[in-house]
């Protein structure tokens, strides 16, 4: 069977950020345009979270890994993943952040 990947950006409504997101702007991060389409949503607040509900075989999360950037957590139906590090010197953008396929 073929294989289809859709790219979902951060302002997608499919995406749902609780209250202690914000979308960033060019006056918060001068490498705004180093993001995917110039646009990024970030908080710094333990326990935020964000959802995206979807029917596939797996899913790969792009973003940035920046220097003041720290751990995050994946939870896939009902798997919780091991935290990882969103930190990065020299910062990296566009970086696949998590992967996994689901059986």
């Amino acid at each position: 069977m073929p294989s289809l990947n859709i790219t979902i950006e951060n302002y997608s409504p499919l995406i749902i950020f609780d209250s202690l997101w914000k979308r960033g702007t060019s006056s918060d991060d001068h490498l705004i345009d180093r993001y995917s389409d110039s646009n990024y949503e970030s908080t710094n607040a333990n326990g935020s979270s964000a959802s995206l509900t979807f029917n596939g075989t797996g899913i790969e999360i792009f973003g940035a890994k920046r220097g003041d950037d720290g751990l995050y957590i994946i939870q896939v139906d009902d798997t919780t993943h091991p935290a990882q590090n969103g930190s990065a010197n020299p910062d990296e953008f566009q970086q696949s952040l998590f992967r996994v396929n689901i059986k």
